[in-house]
């Protein structure tokens, strides 16, 4: 969702300012201008929508938690993962725990009363 948002927006303004300048709607100026109004409309509403939605902090929450997870995947396959089982476990939950700090934010204040 971020990098819709993100790019989304970019290409929406790009559009805007193309259609301001497209010389085969000259002959209709206010469906130009409509359309234009319309696509820089859509930009800031995307950057507005990525902003609130901190989509980006999301975004890096999951990705470190994913890294996380596939090293701690690669450690399964080592001989000594069956007598680790419940460290491994635990590691599960800690990143699980970051991941979703990050998502939310860190309420562990309010989840631990």
């Amino acid at each position: 969702m971020y990098y819709v948002c993100l790019f989304g927006s970019a290409f929406f303004s790009a559009m805007a300012a193309l259609f301001l300048k497209l010389e085969i709607l000259s002959e209709r100026p206010k469906l130009r201008n409509d359309i234009s109004a319309s696509l820089a409309t859509l930009a800031a509403l995307l950057i507005t929508l990525s902003s609130t939605g901190d989509f980006q902090r999301k975004w890096g929450a999951n990705r470190v938690a994913a890294f996380a997870m596939e090293n701690l995947a690669y450690e399964l396959l080592r001989p000594s993962a069956a007598s680790n089982r419940d460290s491994i476990l635990t590691e599960i939950q800690a990143i699980n725990n970051a991941r979703n700090a990050g998502i939310v934010g860190d309420f562990s204040e309010v989840a631990s009363k």
